[in-house]
This record gives C-alpha cells, sequence and structure tokens, in this order.
C-alpha cells in the first residue's frame, strides 16, 4: 500500500534541515527522495535514466552520506549510453539542486564523517573491510592499488548548430585543456553507436586534431587520466569547411 518506502536503511541521511533516502516501491516512484516529515519531493528526475540503469540487485545495498551541503549515494556499477561505469556514487548539491555522477575504485558501503583535527572529512568502508578517506588528494589509494591516477571522462550535450535536420561537415576539432595533455578526443554524430577516439591533446594550446566527420548532431567526449595536479576541461572547437570558420561552444 506505501507507494514511496527504502529499501536500504543506509540510504536514508539528514541533511542541512531535511531527510534524504533511495525508494524503490514500484517503478514510477524508483529514484531519490527529500522529505521534511510532511512534504516529499522526488529529486532525481534530471538524472533519472541513471537511476534506471540501476541493478536491481543494489537497491538493498544503496548508501547513502550528507555533510549538509551535499548528499551522496553509492549506487554499484551501471551501464549508460552504451557505456559501463564501475562503483558509481552519486552527489546532489542540496542549494543548487544539481548532480554529479562520480566512479570509484572501490564499492562505499558504508559512509561516516571523521574529523581531523578540526576538519571535516568523509570516509567509506567496502566489503574488504577497507576504511577510506575520500576526496583527497589526486591520486586513487586502495590496497593493492596505490597511486592510481584518477580517471575523468566529460561528455557533451549533442549539437545541431541550430539546423537539426541539416547535414553538416566538420573537417578537425580543436580541444582545450589545463595539465590535460594525452586527454583522449572521442566523437559520434546523429546520437548512435560508440564513441570513436579520435586523437588526444598534444598541445595545451594548438593541439588541432584533423578529422572529418558528417551527421545532423555532434557528440564530443574528452577523457584521461589525471596529471599531478589539478586537470581542467575549458571547451574546444569545430572546423567546419561548410562555414570556414571555428564554431566555438
Amino acid at each position: 500500500m506505501a507507494k514511496i518506502g527504502t529499501s536500504s536503511q543506509e540510504s536514508v541521511v539528514l541533511g542541512k534541515s531535511t531527510a534524504f533516502y533511495f525508494s524503490s516501491s514500484y517503478k514510477e516512484s524508483l529514484g531519490f527522495y527529500e522529505t521534511n516529515g510532511e512534504t516529499t519531493r522526488k529529486i532525481s528526475r534530471p538524472i533519472q535514466e541513471i537511476i534506471e540503469a540501476i541493478s536491481s540487485s543494489n537497491y538493498t545495498s544503496i548508501a547513502g552520506f550528507s555533510d549538509g551541503e551535499i548528499v551522496m549515494w553509492s549506487v554499484g556499477d551501471i551501464v549508460y549510453d552504451g557505456i559501463t561505469y564501475s562503483n558509481v556514487n552519486v552527489l546532489y548539491h542540496i542549494e543548487s539542486k544539481t548532480w554529479t555522477v562520480l566512479g570509484f575504485p572501490t564499492k562505499h558501503l558504508l559512509f561516516a564523517p571523521y574529523i581531523d583535527n578540526t576538519t571535516l572529512k568523509i570516509i567509506a568502508g567496502n566489503n574488504d573491510g577497507e576504511i577510506i578517506e575520500i576526496f583527497t588528494g589526486d591520486k586513487d589509494n586502495i590496497t593493492g592499488s596505490l597511486n592510481l591516477p584518477i580517471e575523468y571522462a566529460l561528455q557533451y550535450h549533442p549539437y545541431d548548430f541550430g539546423a537539426r535536420g541539416k547535414m553538416k561537415e566538420i573537417s578537425s576539432i580543436i580541444p582545450y585543456t589545463k595539465n590535460g595533455l594525452d586527454c583522449k578526443v572521442l566523437a559520434r554524430t546523429d546520437e548512435s553507436g560508440v564513441f570513436e577516439e579520435l586523437g588526444v591533446v598534444d598541445d595545451e594550446y594548438e593541439s588541432e586534431i584533423e578529422r572529418t566527420l558528417k551527421g545532423h548532431v555532434f557528440e564530443i567526449r574528452l577523457a584521461g587520466v589525471t596529471k599531478a595536479g589539478l586537470t581542467q576541461i575549458l571547451g574546444f572547437d569545430y572546423v567546419s569547411p561548410e562555414l570556414n570558420q571555428t564554431v566555438k561552444k
């Protein structure tokens, strides 16, 4: 009779002044919710396709954490848009109501706050009995895997240049990064098939990857591993012989 309710007590967390939890009571209720004890609202609609990619076998082990600014849940492995992501955490920023999807080298089964001197940190436990401090440093370190570079991927929304029904052609792509050498540049057209690797960033300012792409809609994906320090993706330019100019996005 209850259409909303959680299958995992570890998913229930207290945010700033409201409680958050995961619900899987029936198909239409699948998602993450916020409640003040009187009213309840579904907050996961912007990432509903990702929520629906969570395996039902993980529903009972979804774990959550909140520090009053963000709420985060560990949801296991998912397959989205033909790509497999391992040990996924979905992170919700309470004030801005925005979502981020993160991947980790191990699955988090439990979260807890930890005070190091006066600094509040987040620790997590996995099924190997390890206690892991997260969001610290620029390397992944777990037992048997030390100093692993952190992987990243940024996939842009499809671009149709204001004329979705018109066939267009691109002759090259110029990616811009900071501390992002060796970042892979991938693309696909018309929102179908797998992303094809076109080349890598070999210059922070003038890394032009010449490749002819034809289609109605273009999607660009930048992926790689972090170098020492912070890697930033600044954007990219298209060069279109049809327009004979770069199209800045």
